[in-house]
């Protein structure tokens, strides 16, 4: 008779197994202090956070919510905004709009510190508008002057353009 071959990978058929028992020497002995109760601080310091995974969750233990105090924050930061915008659209409001166009006319930012060389020193307001001196030739290069004079006569364009040719609307025959 030959024993049956023991698969390793094979499951146990028994629950127990039994211990084999102790030798009769003495136990070895172990060089450290003897063994003191640990107290509930040592157990918290010892104590290692389970593994929280941010794609599986399955023991249901607390994560941190990232996101969520993220979207917290932007709202907080969003509705802070919205109050000042709120606080500079009253402020606006609070002045009417000629007090608003009294006021940047006022100032004087729209004055030049600076005048043209060649100029008097501040010239008063003017009377008329600036007339400039125009040569002859370039007063009219476009004809512009002689179009405008033909028209106050009275000659229109389109009697030149209707007087002159005699095209007949027969069907193509010469006779």
């Amino acid at each position: 008779m030959v024993e049956m071959p023991v698969d390793p990978l094979e499951p146990p058929k028994f629950k127990h197994k039994r211990v084999p028992r102790a030798s009769g020497s003495p136990p070895v002995p172990v060089m450290h202090s003897p063994p003191r109760p640990v107290t509930v601080k040592d157990q918290q310091d010892w104590k290692i956070l389970p593994c929280i995974s941010n794609w599986k969750n399955p023991k249901g233990e607390a994560v941190a919510m990232r996101s969520k105090v993220q979207k917290e924050m932007m709202m907080k930061e969003k509705e802070r905004k919205e109050q000042e915008l709120r606080a500079l659209a009253q402020k606006a409001r609070s002045l009417s709009a000629d007090e608003q166009l009294d006021k940047i006319k006022k100032t004087e930012r729209f004055k030049p510190d600076k005048a043209f060389t060649g100029t008097s020193e501040r010239a008063g307001p003017r009377d008329r508008p600036v007339e400039f001196d125009r040569e002859a030739e370039e007063a009219d290069s476009f004809g512009l002057d002689r179009f405008l004079t033909e028209l106050k006569k009275g000659k229109k364009a389109m009697d030149k353009v209707s007087g002159g040719g005699t095209m007949g609307a027969s069907g193509g025959s010469s006779n």
